[in-house]
């Protein structure tokens, strides 16, 4: 197809869900655990502990997203290889036709993994990069080791020709990195995301925040959202509010027609917490 045909397409059935408000782009945050430590992390630590959901749940619920309309699905975290059950989420998920694309921090990915991978036909592989030299990455990760880990795992992906991304939050301990870590990236030929605006952790960035005085622009609620390690809906992983448990009762596509009028009626009591709603658009947005 020519990149002029692909990009009517893409146009088209972006246009298509924002009219006939489908679920087109779901981000699913299956766990809050997570083996690194980063101290700008957006999820309060707290979240660690709580239950989520097992693996006969998010199968349930992918199969539900699926049937609502959703094509675009990513999974993050926490850390998404935490969860042991993984693979049979990936794999899952692919006989239902979705996109796939992974938010990682890339520590867990060996040699097998990148083939299990590559086998499963995940889309893309977006991994965050804290810095380029092991002192300044493992000083923002808390865990030493973590830029060998890492690297090797950005290179075991590239042998196995798995799509790649890279975003890195701005932060003192490496904005003089920033430079090379996008050299790094323009190298390998991948995307990289320079996300200049941290948000403290949800908990207290929703208590701090004054009623909106605008709505969202980047179709959270419209044609995206997000679904929390708990099994609840909200607009994307930044908006902690409102959010509503899937349920027998209550299945999704019965909680994402609630969603527009939430937001109408002003039930959505926070503003987005993204400059110019960049980063939610990032977050949520699956490309």
């Amino acid at each position: 197809m020519k990149t002029g045909a692909f990009n009517d397409f893409w146009q088209g059935i972006h246009a298509d869900a924002d009219t006939r408000h489908l679920p087109l782009r779901v981000m699913f945050e299956l766990t809050y655990k997570c083996n690194f430590h980063c101290r700008h992390c957006y999820v309060p630590k707290s979240w660690r502990r709580r239950k989520e959901l097992n693996t006969k749940e998010i199968l349930g619920i992918i199969k539900q997203l699926k049937t609502a309309g959703c094509f675009y699905l990513g999974f993050t975290g926490g850390e998404i290889f935490m969860r042991p059950d993984i693979w049979k989420i990936l794999e899952f998920s692919r006989k239902q036709g979705m996109q796939i694309i992974l938010y990682t921090n890339g520590f867990l990915v060996d040699k097998k993994n990148a083939r299990l991978i590559a086998g499963i036909g995940v889309n893309k592989v977006d991994i965050t990069l804290p810095g380029i030299s092991e002192k300044v990455f493992d000083g923002v990760t808390g865990v030493n080791g973590s830029h060998k880990r890492v690297f090797s795992a950005i290179d075991f992906l590239r042998r196995n020709k798995i799509d790649l991304g890279f975003k890195t939050c701005l932060l003192k301990a490496n904005h003089g990195e920033i430079k090379a870590i996008e050299a790094f990236c323009a190298g390998i030929k991948a995307p990289h995301r320079l996300d200049d605006a941290p948000v403290p952790p949800i908990d207290r960035l929703m208590a701090d925040q004054a009623k909106p005085t605008k709505l969202f622009k980047c179709g959270s609620g419209i044609a995206q959202c997000a679904i929390t390690p708990q099994g609840q809906v909200k607009l994307c992983p930044l908006v902690d509010w409102p959010k509503i448990k899937i349920s027998q009762n209550q299945k999704f596509y019965q909680i994402w027609e609630k969603l527009p009028e939430m937001i109408k009626a002003g039930k959505c009591r926070r503003p987005c917490p993204c400059t110019l709603g960049r980063l939610t658009e990032e977050l949520c947005a699956i490309q």
